[in-house]
């Protein structure tokens, strides 16, 4: 764990700041919430907010990408 983690932890604050939602809403059974955090691929949030500028939706989905080499190597 480096500083790559406290960049995705950024780009989920964005996407709930962007989108008023959570990005990993809790359902109440901790193994499938678990599974669905590690499988799931970065947070889009033009799913939920269309109209945001691609830019901006690019910034959150490359921070909230699964794979640390893939996210920005320092804030």
């Amino acid at each position: 764990v480096d500083a790559r983690a406290d960049l995705f932890s950024l780009g989920a604050t964005l996407y709930w700041a962007l989108t008023g939602r959570e990005p990993f809403p809790e359902t109440g059974h901790l193994l499938r919430d678990l599974n669905a955090r590690l499988a799931a691929g970065a947070l889009d949030p033009r799913r939920a907010r269309p109209e945001l500028p691609d830019e901006l939706a690019q910034l959150v989905v490359r921070l909230t990408d699964r794979d640390p080499e893939r996210r920005y190597q320092s804030a």
